[in-house]
């Protein structure tokens, strides 16, 4: 995803090495699209443990209304519905669901059928 949060608007409190996130909200659009700009549609809670600040523990949650997303190489770029769990500290669990509600692919498909 190569668009940044914009607007947000954070309610979390620090104390003692513990990061707990009462809001996050944000929006998450399109930069080419300056109608949607000014829509909260991602929503951010949980906490972060720094009791080992280089390691910290996630334990979050988000969800969104209609997410833009665009792949790194900018083949593919779409809007859909986000509902998701960060769990862990070195190796992070990612769960939940992600529902595409439109989008393009901007690559070309080619059949590579092997012979036998």
């Amino acid at each position: 995803m190569d668009e940044p949060v914009r607007k947000f608007n954070v309610d979390a409190i620090l104390k003692n090495n513990l990061l707990e996130i009462n809001r996050f909200n944000g929006s998450l659009n399109d930069s080419q699209n300056r109608k949607k700009d000014d829509l909260t549609n991602l929503y951010v809670s949980g906490g972060i443990d720094f009791e080992r600040f280089f390691m910290p523990r996630y334990n979050l949650n988000i969800n969104g209304d209609d997410i833009f997303y665009r792949s790194l190489n900018s083949d593919m770029e779409g809007y859909g519905d986000i509902q998701i769990s960060l769990t862990g500290r070195d190796t992070i669990d990612i769960a939940g669901k992600i529902s595409a509600k439109n989008g393009a692919i901007y690559t070309e498909f080619i059949n590579n059928d092997s012979e036998a």
